[in-house]
């Protein structure tokens, strides 16, 4: 996978990642405290919720289905119809929205009231270097909450790491081939995030009420058309689509894969002919796609996206090896980050830290290079083993 891109005005940092989790969590950031980030984007629902429609508070349901916020660092625009340009953005959207219902002209306000409270005060000051009588922003807000949402990646799945079985592999085979899913689903991300019209929602008469992104471009060619979801942990989101309108990964393959039932949709959208254990293939593939592990056994601990200082600007990213890609998504978020941010190596020397802790850095930041040193033992070691002559330093010979 590739590392994620970061904006410039809002570098990662490990401060202003815990931050920004503690805020996710918390209900009081909605119009009556009864609704969190967390409520929509649960870890043990795929970061979804499991519903067919949002729920804002009191309940109200929302037009649209929950998406995913696995690999959302990856997304060039955000909701269903791409509304907002930036991830900062789009906490806005939700916060001021109907999501958490604190409406545009409180906005400022809720800010200020969250930033006030003594478990926020401090760490507010600290992470954007506010000084004393210095209010909090909702772009200060926004931009903690982001930066924590940038960690939620999902790697070291099945496909990353090529080990996939028999059934996913013939699965896989069909979603490039047979099934012509990569004409919308590709990258690493399973996603060209563009916006497409699948006729999903709309009536016999090629109708429907949510005019997709119609609503955010203006465009009439707009009509009817959504962003194309990410692939990765897919076989957790259920139910799917814009509108929740298929319970199952199954019927929802099928639905994709069935062509369309009306004139006017997407031209790349026609039936592939799929025999039903094609299907069941195609599914077990998706499998394929599911993060190993899940953010939910952290518990309520602040999750660390990153080690390391605040960087003045994030570099340009480069590609990473699959090998880059750890076991879990909480560590895979955290290594991708070190590697686009390019945080300093771990130290060799403890500077009195425990064993412990030494450890934990090694495995989030990486082993660090062999030296010379170590890999003239490392060649001893085999000679001894192998029963060859010891290739002993230059300074040490004829001893």
């Amino acid at each position: 996978m590739r590392a994620p891109e970061v904006p410039a005005d809002n570098p990662m940092s490990a401060a202003k990642v815990e931050l920004g989790h503690k805020l996710f969590m918390d209900k009081r950031l909605s119009t009556d405290g009864t609704r969190s980030c967390y409520s929509c984007h649960q870890n043990e629902l795929g970061n979804a919720d499991g519903r067919a429609k949002a729920l804002g508070p009191g309940d109200k349901e929302l037009p649209r289905n929950t998406p995913t916020i696995w690999n959302v660092a990856y997304h060039t625009a955000y909701y269903w119809d791409g509304r907002s340009p930036t991830l900062e953005k789009q906490a806005i959207g939700a916060w001021k929205g109907g999501n958490m219902g604190v409406g545009e002209d409180k906005l400022a306000a809720k800010a200020a009231e969250i930033g006030a409270l003594p478990e926020y005060k401090a760490e507010f000051a600290r992470v954007f270097a506010l000084k004393d009588g210095d209010p909090v922003l909702p772009e200060h807000v926004a931009k903690a909450l982001s930066a924590y949402e940038r960690t939620l990646l999902c790697g070291g799945t099945a496909w990353d790491k090529n080990s996939m079985n028999e059934a996913q592999q013939r699965g896989w085979e069909l979603f490039r081939g047979k099934g012509a899913c990569t004409t919308c689903h590709v990258g690493d991300n399973f996603s060209d995030d563009l916006y497409h019209n699948m006729g999903i929602g709309l009536s016999d008469a090629g109708e429907g009420t949510d005019k997709g992104r119609l609503d955010a471009s203006k465009d009439p060619a707009d009509t009817y058309k959504f962003r194309t979801p990410t692939l990765r942990n897919v076989t957790r989101t259920a139910p799917y689509f814009h509108d929740g309108s298929v319970a199952d990964l199954r019927t929802a393959v099928k639905t994709m894969a069935g062509g369309p039932k009306r004139e006017g949709l997407d031209p790349n959208y026609a039936d592939r002919g799929l025999t039903d254990a094609e299907v069941d293939d195609l599914v077990a593939f998706l499998g394929a796609l599911e993060c190993p592990g899940s953010l939910a056994t952290i518990g309520d601990q602040a999750v660390p996206g990153i080690t390391g200082p605040a960087q003045p600007a994030a570099p340009r990213p480069r590609q990473l090896r699959p090998s880059d890609v750890l076991g879990s998504p909480h560590h895979a978020g955290r290594h991708l980050l070190l590697r686009a941010l390019k945080l300093p190596a771990p130290s060799h020397r403890s500077g009195g830290r425990s064993a412990g802790s030494l450890r934990r850095q090694a495995r989030v930041q990486g082993p660090p290079r062999r030296s010379g040193r170590l890999r003239r033992r490392r060649r001893r070691s085999e000679d001894l083993q192998q029963g060859r002559p010891q290739s002993l330093p230059q300074a040490r010979r004829g001893r």
